[in-house]
Order: structure tokens, then sequence, then C-alpha cells
């Protein structure tokens, strides 16, 4: 089994699905924080005796398994995903594994149905386990050295193993709801761009006014170049999605910034702050919804490359001998956008600064804003 190349909740999801049987809707909760414990003990049916000439073994095949995990729903909500906080995700997950499959149970009793058509499923794509489970105890813990968290410790009886692969493709196309949810508001983002840079056409009382929109502008077609790529692949290329991060953090400290000057009218005020919460939500999409691509070049053909490596019994010469290795294993890729040296220090120093402890010259906002529209070609 490969390792994870993240630990990202839409890589390899683990979740549990309560299917109430019939034509009702299959109800998930996502596990958004994978489970800090798993136990997963595979035992056999097997009883040994030890008689006077030898041992005796009564083997009945395999025996019922448990599953066990622990772990906590987290502090806060963060993002388009993790909407709700540790608390409300506590409730819902006990909600759905415990109280209300019991409580389908006994409703499918009391009309005369079969109470096995209610199944909870646990999926779990990170250990490839796909099994029908029924919840022995669900525990709550609490921890002084962790107060902010709710931990459980749930326990299940495993009563299929091997469940449908429906239920996978169910969770896969729940993770697309998601990534889709966080594409429309990467796009109502792009939109806003538009109407601040209206809105900053008729702003008084700043003299950066000129650079901000050439800066919002820009950043506009460096969304949407960050927009198509997501939509045409579902994953971005990590040297655009961190240039797209970091021309969002600009946005959001300028208008920051500007928002401390003195004698701003409130309308003015009203549209900076407006501004930085675009540039802001941009910047949380980019940061957690929008995957990257997190590439490990394979240099085991480097190996015997160096001086007198091939003389001690090591490995054996290089196939890349006289070439240019690098070139060869990790080939040059053009991207769609490229950023100067002067306007990545101007990036730098405007994303470092603190709105709030930090008074920076409007003239100084004027000359970084202008360096990186110069410096960034899309």
């Amino acid at each position: 089994m490969a390792p994870p190349s993240t630990q990202k909740a839409f890589f390899k999801p683990i979740a549990f699905m309560l299917d109430p049987g019939g034509s009702e809707d299959v109800e998930y909760v996502n596990l958004y924080i994978r489970p800090e414990d798993l136990s997963y003990p595979e035992p056999s049916r097997i009883t040994t005796h030890q008689t006077l000439g030898k041992a005796w073994v009564d083997n009945y095949g395999e025996g019922l398994k448990r599953l066990t995990i622990s772990g906590n729903t987290g502090w806060r909500g963060e993002g388009l995903i993790m909407v709700e906080d540790g608390i409300e995700r506590f409730q819902i997950l006990r909600q759905v594994v415990f109280e209300k499959w019991h409580q389908l149970r006994q409703t499918k009793l009391e009309n005369g149905d079969d109470p096995n058509d209610v199944k909870l499923i646990y999926a779990d794509k990170l250990n490839d386990i796909c099994c029908t489970v029924v919840p022995i105890s669900f525990t709550l813990k609490r921890s002084k050295s962790r107060p902010l968290l709710m931990m459980y410790n749930i326990v299940m009886d495993v009563v299929d193993a091997d469940a449908s692969d429906a239920y996978i493709s169910m969770l896969d196309t729940a993770l697309i709801v998601d990534e889709i949810a966080a594409l429309d508001s990467f796009g109502a983002s792009i939109n806003n761009l538009g109407d601040f840079a209206k809105n900053l056409n008729l702003m008084t009382g700043i003299a950066a006014v000129s650079s901000m929109v050439k800066f919002v502008g820009m950043t506009k077609k460096v969304m949407e170049t960050v927009s198509d790529a997501y939509k045409s692949g579902g994953i971005v290329n990590a040297v655009l999605k961190t240039s797209a991060m970091g021309i969002s953090g600009v946005g959001v400290n300028v208008c920051r910034s500007l928002c401390q000057m003195v004698g701003l009218p409130q309308d003015t005020l009203h549209n900076l702050m407006w501004g930085a919460s675009v540039y802001g939500n941009m910047l949380c999409i980019l940061k957690n919804a929008f995957r990257s691509d997190l590439m490990y070049p394979d240099y085991s053909d480097i190996y015997g490359a160096s001086f007198c490596s091939s003389t001690v019994g090591g490995r054996p010469m290089t196939p890349l001998a006289g070439q240019n290795p690098f070139s060869l294993i990790s080939p040059e890729t053009s991207l769609p956008i490229s950023i100067s040296q002067d306007a990545m220090s101007a990036m730098s120093a405007m994303q470092s600064i603190d709105p709030v402890l930090t008074s920076v010259s409007v003239g100084k906002i004027e000359n970084a804003l202008d360096r990186i529209v110069e410096g960034v070609v899309v």
C-alpha cells in the first residue's frame, strides 16, 4: 500500500455512511480530521487442545472482527468544507453513528420491516477498508490537557467485511460536491474583483487608487488562470498556486493597511474591508480546497553518478552518465504565469507586514503594487 502524499481530507477520505434502506437517501459523515488511532484485529475461530500425543486444533474459520477508532473532531470551523465547529461535528458524528442507527432499526421493527435493511458503513480509502458495522459503544472523552477538543472512541463489530463498492462511489461523489462548492465560491470572488475595481474608481481620500485598480485587474487574470487550470484537471500546479496565494495575501494586507488611514469616508472604509474579505476568501480556498501537484521525482538513476561511487561495491554506473540528469528527471515546464525577482521581493515585503501593528505609508504601498503589476505576466 503506497503511503499517502497528503493528509488532506479530500485525499483517501474516511467516512461513516448510514443507509436507512429503501428509497431514502444515504447520510454520510466525513471525518475531515483523520482518527488518531485505528485498531482492526482479524481473529480466527480456533481452539487448540493439548493432548497426550500432540496438539489438536478445532478450526472454524475467521472470527468476528472488531474495529475501533479514536480521535477528535477539531476545534473550530475553517473554510468552505469544515463549516461546523468541533462540538457540532462531534454531535453530528454521534447522532449518525449511534442514535440514528438505533432509531431507524426500532422504526423498522415497529413497522414490521426487516431492521437489517438499516446499514452503517465505515468507508476508509486510506486503509482500504469498506465494511458494514454495528456500533457497540460510542465514548466521549475530555481531557484538561486538550480542553478545547471533544474526543471520541468508537467500538464496532464488523458484520460484513466487504461492503458494496457503491458506497465508495457515493463518498467520492460527496467530495466532488465539496470541490464544486469551493470552485463556485472562487468564481464568485473573481466576479467580485471586477465590482471592487469599479468601486475603487469612485473612492475618495486615497492616493494609491490607480495602482490598486491595476493590481486588482492583474489579480483577476491570475485567478481566472487558476480557475481554468482546476476546472480542466482538478489540480493546480504548485508554483501557480503558490503565486496566487501570495497575490491574495498582498491584497488582504494592502486593503487592511489602507483602512488604517485617518479620516477616510465610511463608503471608502466599507469598500476596502469588502476587498479584504474577497482576497481573504480566495486565499482560504487556495490554501484549503484546491489541490496542487506535489511531485517527488525518482532520483534512483542518479546513484552511481558521483566520482568513484562504483568502485566500492555500491551502485552500478548510472544510465545517465555524460548527460544532464536533472533536466531529464525533472524537465522544465512552461507555466501560464511568470513573476520577476523584483515583483517577488515586493510581494514578500507586503505579505510580511502586520496592518494592525505596523503603519505602512501610502507611497510604499503604491510603489510595491506597481512593482508587482509590472513583474507579473499572465
